[in-house]
């Protein structure tokens, strides 16, 4: 087994687009620290490369795969940058800690892109970690903790939504997190943000989207009657 691991490595090296994307395909077979970092390398390759590495990223999946990617969350280049987002959304909830992890990164593009995938997963457990970000130094990561924190349900962060809509300065902001409340929030709390909220175009929008959580509160309350 080893020797056939280490003829894939080199396959993987090969100047040939064909060879090297076959080695990444085989690559699947071993879930182990040099396999994956050859497949993270192939994840910068040609496009029929990276692809065939990433399927196999997939096939390997937990947490070791995660932080094997997270590296290319910072290259300088779009593509693979791309292509590390993706493979970290197709891994689901193994990526979940290495994603929580990130949250905490001194770059914000990091925190935000962190944020960004938890958004688009089931893992709940980071609703803690999302809820603290919330008051993150940079508006970009706080909006998109806002929307994570509102994809994953995180009913706990409701009354550290409704203070952040309060404190918030940013209109843009405010309104990724009136969008948060409106989900997550009980009517009472958003009634009373209602009352509170200022004047101005932006908060007309904040305050529509406000009323229409109040609406279909009512709406259902009715249902249930």
């Amino acid at each position: 087994m080893k020797l056939e691991l280490q003829y894939l490595l080199e396959q993987a090296r090969s100047g040939d687009v064909g060879i090297r994307r076959t080695a990444m395909r085989q690559l699947a077979r071993y879930p182990v620290p040099e396999a994956l970092t050859a497949l993270v390398a192939g994840l910068c390759d040609e496009p029929a490369v990276a692809d065939a590495a990433a399927h196999s990223l997939l096939r390997i999946g937990g947490e070791a795969a995660a932080r094997a990617v997270v590296p290319l969350l910072a290259h300088e280049e779009v593509r693979p940058r791309s292509v590390a987002l993706d493979v970290l959304i197709g891994l689901g909830r193994t990526a979940g800690p290495v994603l929580v992890e990130l949250l905490g990164h001194p770059d914000r593009e990091l925190r935000k892109m962190a944020a960004e995938v938890l958004a688009q997963g089931t893992y709940v457990e980071a609703c803690p970690a999302l809820e603290a970000v919330l008051d993150d130094p940079d508006p970009v990561v706080r909006a998109a903790a806002a929307a994570a924190v509102a994809a994953l349900g995180c009913r706990g962060a409701a009354q550290h939504l409704v203070q952040r809509l309060a404190e918030e300065r940013e209109d843009w902001v405010r309104f990724a997190l009136a969008g948060a409340v409106a989900r997550l929030a009980s009517p009472n709390e958003v009634q009373a943000l209602l009352e509170e909220m200022p004047d101005g175009a932006l908060a007309d929008l904040v305050r529509t989207e406000l009323r229409h959580r109040l609406e279909g509160a009512a709406v259902e309350e009715e249902a249930w009657g």
